[in-house]
């Protein structure tokens, strides 16, 4: 991760976090323009780094302002420990629902190793997604524990 100075000074003083949950193990916000890249003409390969990149740095500058940490001494709920993920997309214009997981890629993969240590199929993380249009851009992660779920 790279930060400048003033991402630094910058650290705890947006406000923009979300507070917790009752059941929330974290409640972060990532601010940021969402692109659907399936359907961004002119993205070519490096574009499309570049664009994951920023995602994942900024999504790691989120996780230090709520203080986050993989540290097991630290943290009572390691990556290992199965977790349901929400992420509400904060958009201008309301996307299609198959274009969310891909918006949210590079924050999903951002959240490896500190959230969770894998996303895949049998990593026992379920995600979840939604959309809403309220003037704010970005990303709302949420994490539970899968055992502390409400239906």
């Amino acid at each position: 991760m790279n930060l400048t100075r003033e991402d630094v000074k910058r650290l705890g003083q947006r406000g923009e976090q979300p507070k917790k949950e009752p059941g929330d193990v974290l409640a972060v916000f990532v601010a940021g323009k969402l692109v659907n890249t399936l359907n961004a003409t002119g993205w070519y390969w490096r574009k499309r780094q570049r664009w994951a990149k920023e995602w994942k740095e900024r999504t790691a500058q989120a996780l230090l302002e709520t203080e986050w940490s993989s540290a097991i001494s630290l943290n009572p709920y390691p990556p290992v420990v199965p977790k349901r993920v929400h992420f509400t997309l904060h958009v201008a214009r309301l996307m299609d629902s198959d274009a969310w997981p891909g918006c949210v890629k590079p924050v999903r993969d951002a959240l490896m190793p500190y959230v969770i240590h894998d996303d895949g199929p049998t990593s026992g993380h379920v995600f979840t997604y939604s959309q809403v249009k309220d003037g704010r851009r970005g990303v709302t992660v949420r994490a539970r524990l899968r055992s502390v779920e409400t239906p």
